[in-house]
């Protein structure tokens, strides 16, 4: 019932006074705004997603074309990168199991809860629409029994599958680590080398991504809907993830990739259109079986677009991003709640959007359904969620920093000045800088 749409929670939870990397709050907050025009441009767009049922259908912008496939593209891979990033930086800090229990309550407690509730809201939001396109009968509000083809499209975790995901990704990382210590023998120089290997394997990421994304092609240029984790979605999701973990790993303060945001984004400009005009143009010739060379040529533009645009906008952000205003802050700190509670909200306001005005602008609509969604989302996180035990509950609400008066004063002058973390091999237990010495001798 939704497209592509991670969650907002990939971030340790900090607020403006001590996040020391302030292009990611930046990053955060604006892409928790793409998520929600991402829906907000799905009934419109002329070249509907394949796979996906909406509680509207008016296909008819291509401006909402435009609007739509960009962001499909990158949201994804971008919020996923974030996510290996910061949990690799949790992970050093955090035991294996610390770190399976401190996710398991930020991300499946919230996957729990909004399952229950919000999933119940679109289930009926989105039947009524199917029943207003005579797709089906009104009988089915009651019984919810669908032909297998619709109800494939319509029973899953909707847009809340993100979350599982990293869960998941993230209790293999934990596995990881403890595979990692389990070997005490290994010196200084076995780790280094661990170190050069995952440099090679680098190469492998991109590889594997197009090659998934050329036998499903699907995962971006379609949607997949499921209780479960789908393999060549859960595998592709999962190469983005763990380029994030190797961009924590090969420059944890950003500063290589900060140089080179610009030139990453400028080429990223230069690659989106071309993808998109050749995505669009494989979704007309429905009839026809896509050849291989087309296959490979469209998942290799993706991959590019996706991961130039993602870590373009990381490393921009990083560079120019030297405080956080407290609009900024403000819209980060609720960009979680956004993102779970703006789904059933847009469906609604589509789904009313037909109904009074069936004849209205596609574009129109969807900037009128942009905004709704995004106000009425934050009235939400103000009332209900930013400061209430609930919120904190579910790890949405703002989280308390305990700031002296004179610590207050000086934040408020100053801005947030990005630190550079110092690299570590992965994983690695401490070990004092005259033991280092010795075992690079030994070496």
């Amino acid at each position: 019932m939704a497209a592509d749409s991670p969650s907002i929670d990939t971030l340790d939870s900090t607020g403006a006074a001590g996040n020391k990397l302030a292009g990611m709050q930046w990053v955060r907050a604006f892409a928790a705004l793409a998520v929600v025009l991402l829906h907000a441009s799905a009934p419109y767009a002329q070249h509907a997603m394949p796979g996906l049922v909406w509680s509207a259908r008016q296909h008819e912008s291509a401006l909402a074309d435009w609007v739509m496939w960009p962001i499909e593209l990158m949201i994804m891979p971008l919020f996923l990168i974030i996510a290996g990033y910061f949990a690799y930086r949790s992970a050093k800090k955090q035991s294996g199991w610390g770190l399976v229990t401190s996710r398991a309550k930020r991300l499946l407690i919230p996957f729990a809860v909004a399952g229950t509730v919000l999933l119940t809201i679109n289930l009926y939001v989105w039947t009524i629409g199917l029943v207003h396109d005579g797709i089906v009968s009104p009988r089915k509000l009651k019984s919810f029994k669908f032909d297998d083809e619709l109800a494939g499209q319509i029973w899953g975790t909707g847009h809340l599958w993100f979350l599982l995901y990293v869960f998941l990704y993230v209790a293999l990382l934990a596995a990881a680590k403890a595979f990692i210590q389990r070997r005490p023998q290994a010196s200084w120089s076995d780790r280094a080398r661990l170190g050069q290997r995952l440099k090679r394997m680098l190469i492998c990421l991109p590889v594997a991504a197009v090659i998934c994304l050329a036998v499903a092609p699907e995962v971006v240029w379609g949607f997949q809907h499921s209780p479960f984790p789908v393999p060549s979605k859960w595998i592709y999701s999962g190469l983005f993830f763990a380029a994030g973990l190797a961009l924590a790993h090969l420059d944890p303060g950003l500063e290589h990739l900060k140089r080179r945001g610009n030139r990453l984004t400028g080429l990223a400009l230069a690659v989106i259109p071309g993808t998109i005009l050749l995505g669009l143009w494989r979704l007309d010739a429905v009839s026809e079986r896509s050849s291989l060379v087309i296959l490979l040529a469209l998942s290799t533009l993706t991959v590019a677009s996706a991961a130039l645009i993602s870590f373009g906008v990381i490393g921009s952000a990083a560079r120019y991003a030297r405080s956080i205003p407290k609009s900024i802050n403000y819209l980060a700190g609720g960009s979680f709640c956004l993102y779970l509670v703006h789904h059933p909200i847009l469906g609604l306001i589509h789904l009313d959007l037909e109904l009074v005005w069936p004849a209205g602008s596609a574009s129109t609509k969807l900037a009128i359904s942009f905004v709704a969604a995004v106000g009425i989302s934050i009235l939400i996180y103000e009332a209900a969620i930013r400061k209430t035990s609930f919120g904190r509950w579910l790890r949405l609400g703002q989280p308390h920093i305990a700031t002296s008066k004179t610590a207050t004063s000086k934040t408020a002058s100053a801005p947030t000045i990005l630190k550079v973390a110092e690299p570590e091999v992965p994983f690695g237990k401490p070990e004092s800088r005259g033991e280092i010495a010795s075992q690079k001798r030994a070496a």
